[in-house]
């Protein structure tokens, strides 16, 4: 978000994107216990059947299928080498 509000005035990716990201965004419920009651819409498009994965990152979360956060863990794996070369 701060990014995107950082952007030039001018810049026409900024309503591009606030566009884009903002049309996707939804309220999540909770329910009684305080769980996110995940729409049904977002769990399809995520491949959310049964099982889900929630991942951390820093200042955000994701919601995976369990299926493909396996596939994708993986794939961070191999990438996170080169990543963390690139900081130091």
């Amino acid at each position: 978000m701060k990014e995107i509000v950082g952007l030039p005035r001018g810049d026409q990716n900024k309503p591009v994107l606030k566009r884009n990201i903002g049309r996707k965004s939804v309220q999540a419920p909770l329910d009684k216990a305080g769980r996110i009651c995940l729409p049904e819409e977002m769990a399809m498009a995520a491949g959310i059947t049964d099982k889900a994965v929630l991942v951390g990152m820093l200042d955000q979360f994701e919601i995976w299928s369990a299926e493909l956060w396996k596939n994708r863990e993986a794939a961070d794996e191999i990438m996170a080498q080169e990543a963390f070369r690139m900081m130091e």
